[in-house]
């Protein structure tokens, strides 16, 4: 039992550490994310932040898959299988990327912290791709017809909205109005491709 301890508290650590970088990011305050305001965050020390991550770019890939995995988690717990429509599928993956509560509004802002670094970083790049090659992959499973350019135009859509909602561009309401109407173009035969 007391082996567990070193683990546990690691564990603990490192999960601390996860969501000061989050929160940090989430603040929007200091894009920069320095180490130190991370650790001070997390009652960790810069040094923790090194030994379990390496470096700035690990923490943030770190954060960046969590951030993944635990939206992977929520889709999951959504059912598509038991909708009938495609659109009521696509609907109810999609709505859960824009910023229509607060832990939406906290992922979402995450994630364009997330976009923003990864245009100027390889690694992240990379690490973005990926989540949005799964991303669009689920939601082209849902598609009748033609579906992986129709889960990207989908995707980019959502993205967009999501940006405006939380610029104040759009209200929450006029996203949900502006995103069924871009399903049902995106999901219907017969219609040009959105």
């Amino acid at each position: 039992m007391a082996q567990d301890m070193p683990d546990a508290k690691a564990e603990f650590v490192q999960e601390r550490l996860l969501e000061a970088a989050a929160e940090v990011l989430a603040s929007g305050s200091n894009a920069a994310m320095p180490l130190r305001i991370v650790a001070a965050r997390a009652g960790a020390t810069t040094g923790a932040i090194q030994y379990y991550f390496g470096d700035k770019r690990g923490l943030l890939l770190a954060v960046m898959r969590k951030h993944g995995l635990r939206v992977v988690a929520r889709l999951q717990l959504l059912e598509t299988d038991t909708l009938p429509a495609p659109q009521v599928r696509v609907r109810k993956i999609l709505f859960e990327f824009l910023p229509l509560d607060e832990e939406r509004r906290h992922e979402c802002i995450v994630a364009d912290a997330f976009e923003s670094l990864a245009v100027q970083d390889p690694a992240m790049a990379d690490a973005w791709r990926e989540q949005y090659a799964l991303l669009a992959k689920l939601i082209a499973d849902q598609l009748p017809y033609d579906s992986e350019t129709r889960a990207r135009h989908l995707l980019a859509f959502t993205a967009g909205l999501r940006t405006d909602v939380l610029l104040g561009l759009v209200t929450a309401e006029d996203a949900i109005a502006s995103l069924d109407s871009f399903i049902e173009l995106a999901v219907s035969p017969g219609t040009a491709q959105p």
